[in-house]
């Protein structure tokens, strides 16, 4: 600032006496040269050359300070690159963690699989002492039933002589099941039988019960005639550890035709009722049995799927009621019973087995292996009742 206020102010002798600035003399050629000087121009051009001193080394200090900027810049450039090539590498390293995630949470998912095949086997798996039980009740019954229920009656036999075979066989079918649940639960079996309703014994005064288990209560004049009825009879009953069951009530069920109202709710009973109204038309694809759960609750099952006045409900809860029949039948299994005619089968009845728990055997897959284990035993049975129902 200093010297531009100095060259300004002394611009002229600036000019006139710049340093080794000639000029002709006045005795030219002799003396051509004249040197002239002054203490401004002097100061001028020191502050000058002072200014283009300090000028140079603020050149240098910037030039060495931009050389630190791009050294500075392209480590910079170098660290954010790595940063980058890491972001990369984080990545894949993600990517591969998340497949390797992945792949495990499958293997996971199917080991859970295969661990719950392998629980569902172990839980329906029959206890040992039920596979041996199985094995010598199968050649026993066989044998009893090959020296004693043939194709066709004897003359002169009755069902009295029927029956302590049929017993027999309803005692193996309790004591497989008892064997089978290792709960120490109470197992009976007994065989209904079907009986129309053109047959006299419809008309009996124990059959006529079955009435009051119509869906709506009969009222005179409006009274609806049922197909037929399943009759229990004591001489049909067994007991796991005795041989007829003396907790057993003798009654009769209606079976109605059609067995289904408007809604698709069912007009007979859970149980031995239904499995027998469902077979009708002949044995029902991969249907081994039907069953009821708990008939200390049957009422909501009856609100829920079956067209029953409530006050038909009332008596059924009542008639089952734990204090009452539901102290001995609480859960149990309904097999249908069929005999071939003329190369056709037909339902002739209802085998049940039932104890005094609920969820009979502890669930679906136990009962069904169940089933399976003893579906013989369940012809035996039937070929027995067949030829029951044939005598007098």
């Amino acid at each position: 600032m200093l010297l531009f206020l100095l060259g300004t102010l002394k611009s002229d002798s600036i000019k006139q006496a710049f340093p080794w600035c000639c000029r002709i003399g006045y005795d030219y050629p002799l003396n051509p040269l004249e040197w002239t000087w002054s203490g401004s121009a002097l100061l001028f051009w020191a502050f000058a050359l002072v200014w283009m001193g300090l000028y140079r080394q603020r050149l240098k200090a910037e030039s060495q300070q931009a050389a630190v900027l791009r050294e500075q810049t392209g480590k910079l450039v170098e660290t954010v690159g790595n940063i980058q090539g890491g972001t990369t590498a984080l990545q894949d390293a993600t990517k591969a963690v998340s497949t390797t995630v992945a792949d495990t949470a499958t293997k996971a998912n199917e080991l859970a699989g295969k661990i719950d095949q392998i629980n569902d086997a172990v839980q329906t798996l029959p206890p040992q002492n039920y596979v041996t039980a199985l094995g010598e009740y199968t050649h026993s019954c066989h044998t009893l039933c090959g020296g004693t229920t043939p194709r066709q009656a004897h003359t002169g036999d009755t069902k009295a002589d029927l029956e302590p075979i049929i017993r027999k066989l309803l005692r193996t079918m309790a004591l497989l099941a008892e064997t089978y649940d290792g709960e120490g639960s109470r197992y009976a079996a007994n065989v209904m039988y079907f009986v129309p309703s053109t047959h006299s014994e419809f008309q009996t005064s124990d059959v006529q019960k079955c009435l009051s288990f119509l869906p709506v209560p009969a009222q005179p004049g409006r009274e609806e005639a049922p197909k037929g009825a399943l009759v229990l009879r004591k001489s049909m009953t067994a007991v796991a550890n005795a041989d007829a069951d003396d907790e057993v009530v003798e009654t009769a069920f209606p079976i109605l035709d059609p067995y289904l109202d408007d809604k698709g709710k069912f007009r007979v009973l859970p149980g031995a009722p239904r499995a027998y109204a469902q077979s009708q038309n002949g044995r029902q694809p991969d249907v081994l049995f039907y069953y009821f759960l708990d008939l200390w609750t049957i009422g909501n099952q009856l609100r829920a799927e079956y067209a029953f006045d409530d006050t038909v409900i009332a008596k059924i809860e009542e008639e089952y009621d734990k204090r009452k029949h539901g102290r001995w039948v609480r859960s149990g299994l309904s097999f249908p019973l069929f005999e071939v005619e003329a190369a056709q089968e037909k339902v002739i009845g209802v085998l049940n087995i039932h104890c005094n728990r609920e969820h009979m055997l502890g669930g679906f897959k136990t009962q069904t292996l169940f089933a399976r284990t003893t579906v013989h035993f369940v012809n035996d049975i039937a070929e027995a009742t067949g030829l029951w129902l044939k005598l007098a």
